[in-house]
């Protein structure tokens, strides 16, 4: 999950490999590093693409990638709020999860 004070889209930009990322609510250990989601689903994510994480589903949904066959270059990019930000009592417990940002 995502602190919400960043602002969306989040971007991962898959560059190797061919791993896909998890994203859900509730993953299932199968091994060490490799996980199956119990609730959510399985997104392919094939060299050169680009995944975008918008509006709520940052908040709400956990996502990772189980341990990797072979070399992987992952980049992910989110847009920090402005210097003068700080995070309210709200945004640093968990309650706030899933709530919308002002």
């Amino acid at each position: 999950v995502d602190q919400e004070s960043y602002y969306r889209p989040i971007s991962t930009l898959s560059l190797l490999g061919e791993e896909p990322m998890l994203v859900g609510t509730k993953f299932q250990t199968v091994k060490s590093c490799t996980w199956k989601p119990i609730v959510g689903t399985s997104v392919a994510l094939p060299r050169r693409s680009l995944l975008l994480l918008g509006g709520n589903s940052g908040n709400v949904s956990k996502h990772c990638i189980s341990s990797c066959r072979g070399e992987r270059i992952s980049i992910t990019l989110r847009k920090q709020p402005g210097p003068d930000w700080r995070p309210s009592l709200d945004e640093l417990t968990k309650s706030s999860v899933g709530k919308k940002r002002q």
